[in-house]
């Protein structure tokens, strides 16, 4: 998934209270950012999936169904702001929620807007 690092999610912000509102570790240490990730992913529901760091430059997002993985590349962590890193995390967590297949479509674009 190939997002400019000026360019934000497909996601719209979420409301007040909303559970994506897990705020990013200020700090950016890899372990923080990993459990801030896992939390994230947790209150959507998937408490099977792994999260892990890619070494993307050009892909900052990567959701593999298959090792039920979601990844973050570490220069979205270490170049970009916390919001990105969290559109980037909701982008990617849609893909898992729709099941492969479905890639950018009408499928991932409703689940996206919620």
């Amino acid at each position: 998934h190939e997002l400019p690092p000026t360019e934000g999610s497909h996601l719209p912000p979420p409301a007040s209270g909303d559970k994506a509102e897990i705020p990013l570790p200020p700090s950016g240490d890899p372990d923080e950012v990993r459990r801030w990730a896992l939390a994230v992913m947790a209150t959507f529901g998937l408490h099977e999936w792994r999260f892990e760091f890619t070494r993307g430059v050009r892909v900052l997002g990567v959701c593999r169904h298959l090792r039920r993985a979601i990844g973050l590349s570490r220069h979205l962590i270490e170049r970009n702001s916390a919001e990105h890193a969290r559109s980037t995390l909701l982008h990617e967590i849609a893909h898992a929620l729709v099941g492969a297949g479905h890639g950018h479509g009408p499928v991932w674009k409703r689940k996206a807007a919620e």
